[in-house]
């Protein structure tokens, strides 16, 4: 009877740990394009067209990457009874994939929230409903305020042009994307 409470402890103790290191820390503050993606994943609206009766649902586990610029996040589907633990994995790697297609760059993600609570640094706020979740963040300092490029297109190839001179990407792969810009 010892050992199996032993193993049990052991078991529990040991997966609370593997979650920590899911669990982002450090500062960040997230661009408007994050703010307006986490408002959609607290919200009740359509998450995937294309999902049929799978569409809809509340937010699960949402992630970022470590300077604020990329996230991607899981939703339990309408009706379904869901556990975020399960799904912290795959939300990281949905955002490492969004990162690298955004930006061209491989970056860490972590997680940022589960359900409505926000476990960042520890944090652990929980997010009222029908609160203003721009005002929240903002609050609590995580919210950046520095304006978006007013040509995009020029930021973009400026970008581009940065990942060519760091040896990220060739010659042909930054023409093909100059090309998709314009």
């Amino acid at each position: 009877m010892k050992r199996l409470i032993l193993i049990l402890f052991l078991c529990l103790f040991i997966q609370n740990n593997l979650f920590a290191d899911l669990i982002g820390f450090g500062e960040i503050k997230l661009n408007q394009y994050n703010v307006n993606r986490f408002e959609k994943y607290l919200s009740e609206t359509i998450h995937d067209k294309k999902g049929g009766h799978n569409q809809s649902g509340i937010g699960l586990v949402f992630a970022i990457s470590e300077d604020g610029q990329d996230s991607g996040y899981y939703y339990c589907f309408k009706g379904d009874s869901c556990n975020p633990d399960r799904a912290l994995t795959d939300t990281i790697r949905h955002c490492e994939r969004n990162t690298k297609k955004n930006s061209g760059v491989k970056k860490k993600c972590r997680i940022f929230a589960k359900k409505r609570k926000i476990v960042w640094n520890g944090l652990n706020k929980t997010i009222p409903k029908g609160f203003d979740v721009k005002q929240f963040l903002d609050e609590l300092g995580l919210v950046s305020h520095e304006k978006p490029p007013e040509n995009i297109e020029e930021e973009q190839i400026k970008q581009l042009k940065s990942l060519l001179n760091q040896g990220i990407i060739n010659q042909e792969e930054y023409e093909e994307a100059i090309k998709a810009i314009q």
